[in-house]
């Protein structure tokens, strides 16, 4: 169907039609107003989408430009075209709450069992949290709930994940808070009169928006944690996981850099809302409206793909645990576990169109301790940015102590006890040209040894790989795989300057072993040897190759202990020294440069391994030396290592494929070698610079000395 010139189509000021096909053009910047004059258009529809091709005027339109359009819901249901996807009608002043409506009504139906779609889902009544803080947004105060033992769980609420920013945030206190729990306290009049401040835009939007949706109770960080309350507010902020996947769904506040940014889009009454940026654009013509496409756009905004909430440590775990997701940013989606729905796309929730991958949030967590799941989270959180950033540990709290049901005894400084010497073994992602960056905290001295010390792209391909062979059934011994611990760690107590030991995971094949109990092992003869699988009856249908400690059910978990304990480990550990010599720049078997990944030579420079340098020179504190560019190098022996599989390795261990790798002219298909921490000392602490990799025999004909380390 033909438009005509795009100048003569805008001069029809009566049309409405012909000015929202210009309107439309220049608003996704297909055309500009110069050049109007010289372009015709039209609209076209091959069978399944429709097209406003863009074309010289005056000239047949076979070389066209123009966007693909999206046809709206068409109000009769048989004018519909069978697979044909159809798009909405948004009002950019107003969300519309009749649609999240019927997305929560049909999710509900759906899920059923909507309060255990996930294993998270039933994790609040397995906390400690005997109540919550509450906004009712019907008596518009605090309220403090009771949560009951029942699957209920307590009062149904929604919860609210935000950004803080770089704005005052008024908050609970233990001086306001019986103030704050008085009907009518938190109506935005009243509050501003008591408190000489009124309520942050994007708090009481997101109020208004759970009222609005029938929601009774409502829970906000800043008023529903007392923030100068001591041990209390330690308890809620290591309950935040519990926290986010007992609310009935999330109200995510995805746009703006601060949290008086608002949720635009949220009526006050029969006030429209400030307008969203909804980003498509809508030709309207008598008898149907087409929607400018723009999906990838679409998906981006609902996914919060570059905002601010996008890369905030806080929001990190506010999504990861939240069973349902009500995500505002300029447009509004809806994510459960199982589907996705836009307000842009026409189409039910639950229908083939809606169903998705979750986009690395709303989590599975099993009763296995899965380290693959915890590497992507640890990846995903230490590029997160932080406000203060002695709150790395408080703000992933909420993971490690959810974790820690299933990683037994649970988390020091981040680190899972069960997996402690290969979760020693990060790095900095050598792919990256950028190097890590120190986390200063300033209330919370954060361990060297820890990936909380560090900001930036990490590598932890070594927590992988050794720990999808910890789950790999039936495996023939010795292991393939093999870490050993050559020390014993202690944690240092901050209160009286004790230590105690760290605790370990299992015992493999012992069968006198405790941690075995409930464990059967099973036995299978193939090709001459026998493989080794183990199972347990509260783990159904899954199979291992070892056994692990598993948290009778009723027992709590003993989450992270920072608090009580200092960031210095103390072991035994022999060293010895070694020069870094030439960087490794390019690998045989990689196409992409490699960074901060240096050589090991001797006195005699013979080749002795490899380091990984955590980049970190010249970023000291008051605390630590500034580390100098020194190519000599103190090495500490913290683990061995024997792999059986080069295949799987050389991706990952790049020296086994380096001309002067002792094995280099060997037939077997073996690697042998200790795992090395880096370190550099002020005052009697240790302090790690980075790790490497020296084979076993290289190793042990080195001068070694043994000694005590206390490692910072």
């Amino acid at each position: 169907m033909p438009l005509g010139n795009l100048e003569l189509v805008r001069a029809r000021k009566a049309c409405a039609g012909c000015q929202s096909v210009v309107s439309a053009l220049l608003r996704v910047k297909e055309v500009a107003e110069p050049d109007l004059l010289g372009l015709d258009a039209r609209l076209r529809f091959d069978g399944r989408n429709f097209f406003c091709d863009i074309y010289p005027h005056g000239q047949e339109p076979s070389v066209s430009r123009g966007p693909m359009l999206i046809q709206t819901e068409h109000s009769d249901a048989t004018q519909r075209i069978a697979g044909v996807r159809y798009g909405r009608v948004m009002d950019a002043d107003r969300i519309d709450t009749d649609l999240i409506f019927s997305w929560i009504e049909t999710c509900d139906r759906l899920h059923r069992d909507a309060g255990t779609q996930t294993n998270m889902a039933s994790l609040l009544t397995q906390t400690d949290l005997s109540f919550l803080y509450l906004i009712d947004l019907e008596q518009e105060c605090l309220v403090r709930a009771h949560l009951s033992d029942s699957s209920s769980g307590g009062p149904r609420y929604v919860a609210l994940s935000y950004v803080w920013g770089q704005v005052e945030i008024p908050k609970t206190t233990t001086e306001n808070l019986r103030e704050l729990q008085k009907p009518g306290a938190l109506s935005p009049r009243k509050f501003a009169s008591v408190s000489g401040s009124r309520l942050t835009r994007t708090v009481s939007d997101a109020m208004r928006l759970a009222y609005r949706l029938g929601i009774r109770f409502f829970w906000t960080d800043c008023f529903c944690i007392v923030q100068d309350g001591g041990a209390e507010k330690t308890m809620f902020l290591s309950a935040m996981a519990s926290i986010y996947a007992g609310a009935y769904f999330t109200i995510v506040a995805g746009e703006g850099a601060h949290g008086d940014f608002g949720i635009p889009g949220v009526c006050w009454g029969d006030t429209p809302g400030r307008p969203r940026d909804i980003t498509c654009s809508y030709m309207r013509f008598p008898d149907f409206v087409l929607q400018t496409e723009h999906i990838n756009d679409h998906v981006a905004k609902s996914i919060c793909s570059g905002t601010p909430w996008s890369t905030r440590a806080w929001t990190f775990q506010e999504a990861l645990f939240s069973r349902r997701l009500l995500v505002c940013n300029g447009t509004v989606s809806w994510f459960c576990r199982n589907f996705r729905s836009e307000e842009w796309m026409a189409c039910e929730h639950g229908a083939a169109d809606t169903r998705h991958e979750t986009p690395g949030f709303i989590l599975d967590v099993p009763d296995w301790p899965d380290i693959m799941q915890l590497a992507r989270m640890v990846l995903e959180y230490a590029k997160r940015d932080l406000t203060f950033e002695n709150d790395v540990l408080a703000a992933f709290a909420g993971a490690t102590t959810v974790l820690s049901r299933s990683f037994r005894p649970g988390f020091h400084f981040g680190l899972p006890e069960m997996f402690f010497d290969v979760c020693l073994l990060w790095e900095g992602d050598r792919r990256q040209s950028q190097p890590l960056r120190r986390r200063e905290g300033e209330n919370v001295r954060l361990p060297s040894w820890s990936w909380v010390n560090v900001k930036g792209s990490l590598f932890l391909d070594m927590w992988t790989s050794f720990g999808s062979h910890f789950y790999a059934a039936g495996l023939p011994l010795p292991d393939p795989r093999v870490v050993e611990p050559l020390v014993r760690w202690r944690k240092n107590i901050l209160a009286n300057g004790r230590s105690k030991p760290g605790e370990y995971v299992f015992s493999a094949l012992d069968g006198n072993s405790s941690l075995l109990h409930g464990w059967s092992l099973m036995q299978q003869p193939r090709r001459g040897q026998t493989d080794y699988s183990f199972s347990h009856p509260s783990l159904a249908n899954r199979m291992f190759s070892h056994p692990f400690p598993l948290l009778p059910r009723g027992m709590r978990s003993e989450g992270q202990s920072e608090v009580t304990n200092s960031a210095v480990l103390t072991f035994t550990a022999k060293r010895s020294w070694l020069t870094r010599a030439e960087q490794l720049k390019r690998h045989p078997w990689l196409e992409y440069p490699i960074y901060r990944t240096y050589v090991l030579r001797n006195n005699q420079g013979v080749w002795a391994g490899v380091l990984s340098d955590d980049g970190l020179d010249g970023e000291g504190s008051e605390e630590l030396p500034l580390y100098r560019n020194e190519t000599q190098c103190e090495l500490i022996a913290i683990s061995k290592t024997r792999v059986r599989d080069w295949k799987w390795a050389k991706g990952i261990l790049l020296e086994w494929e380096l001309d002067e790798h002792p094995s280099a002219d060997r037939i077997e298909d073996s690697y042998e070698y200790y795992n090395v921490l880096w370190v550099c000392w002020s005052d009697s602490v240790a302090y790690r610079r980075g790790t490497g990799r020296v084979p076993m025999e290289i190793w042990d004909g080195l001068e070694l000395e043994e000694l005590e380390v206390n490692l910072g």
